[in-house]
């Protein structure tokens, strides 16, 4: 059997239980990482510097050529790709010496489409998250499905936690791709159904910024595990005061009434935590903050000059 020797391309800490399991069996070859992904590539030197395995640091405008030199002179004969900030032409992932060469995507397939699937799987409140492997194609995340497997959502899971989460099971996929290939065993693959496809664009400033007048707790509280720790947090305004926030969960107290607060408004300062009307009548417990002072628990904004009817707000 021939041995196999992989070509990962990464751009972020999604690929690093892969390339750490790929050590393992020895069968990682190369790997590719954007100029710009100082910290990854810094991260991945390290990672890597007992091994000897090569790291190219590769630039738009010529990584092409660079991963051509690469698949011939290291004798590569199967790619992947787990968080690629580069379009990889046709010309790489059809290169005659390859049995295969798969996009890893963290988030299920045709649904969740786009640069960011962590992020729009907590937000939207996704159920069975997941990771599919697919074939490379011209149009993004658009290739035959190859594998893909999900897991049951934790409502509580910030973006970090999913993320890791999300991680790992890309490393369990993948070797089941790497076995199958050596095995010479035929890779199974079915079209995406289009009729299901969704496509989201990376988040802008209103994507992860809190609507009191149109969002319930349930959907604040998934914003904001959605923007944690990256985005430091869901942003909203009070008064005239930028908060991100970090962490909140929805509060129940049925001696706390809502009925004559606003979306947004304080009710209630806990020893660390503030609690808020949401619409519906529903309660928001906020834990965790971020403002232009730092980090800290919610009750500071006691300290600022914040009260009981204080209303947060829209940004825009």
């Amino acid at each position: 059997m021939e041995k196999i020797k992989i070509l990962l391309l990464v751009s972020s800490r999604f690929g690093l239980p892969s390339m750490r399991d790929m050590v393992q069996s020895q069968t990682l070859g190369v790997v590719g990482i954007p100029a710009h992904c100082e910290e990854i590539i810094q991260e991945v030197t390290m990672l890597l510097a007992p091994y000897g395995i090569p790291i190219l640091v590769l630039h738009k405008g010529d990584f092409v050529p660079t991963l051509q030199t690469a698949i011939e002179r290291h004798e590569i004969n199967l790619g992947f790709v787990l968080y690629f900030s580069f379009k990889i032409p046709s010309i790489i992932y059809e290169h005659k010496n390859l049995k295969g060469f798969f996009n890893v995507h963290n988030g299920v397939l045709p649904e969740y489409r786009g640069a960011d699937p962590v992020f729009q799987q907590i937000k939207l409140m996704e159920k069975f998250p997941g990771v599919t492997i697919h074939k490379l194609v011209d149009q993004m995340d658009a290739g035959d499905i190859v594998l893909q497997e999900k897991i049951l959502a934790n409502f509580n899971d910030t973006y970090g936690l999913l993320f890791d989460k999300l991680a790992e099971l890309a490393s369990k996929l993948t070797a089941t791709i790497i076995k199958m290939i050596y095995l010479d065993l035929i890779i199974p693959s079915k079209p995406q159904n289009e009729l299901n496809a969704r496509y989201y664009k990376k988040q802008d400033a209103s994507q992860v910024s809190i609507n009191w007048q149109t969002m319930d707790n349930r959907t604040i509280v998934a914003l904001v595990n959605a923007c944690n720790p990256w985005n430091k947090g869901a942003v909203t305004r009070l008064n005239h005061k930028l908060v991100r926030i970090l962490k909140a969960s929805v509060y129940q107290d049925e001696n706390l009434s809502t009925k004559n607060y606003k979306p947004g408004q304080i009710l209630l300062f806990k020893e660390h935590e503030i609690v808020v009307s949401t619409l519906n009548y529903g309660l928001l417990m906020i834990e965790l903050i971020y403002i232009d002072e730092g980090f800290f628990h919610a009750s500071i904004l006691s300290s600022l000059g914040f009260f009981i009817g204080h209303q947060f707000s829209e940004i825009y």
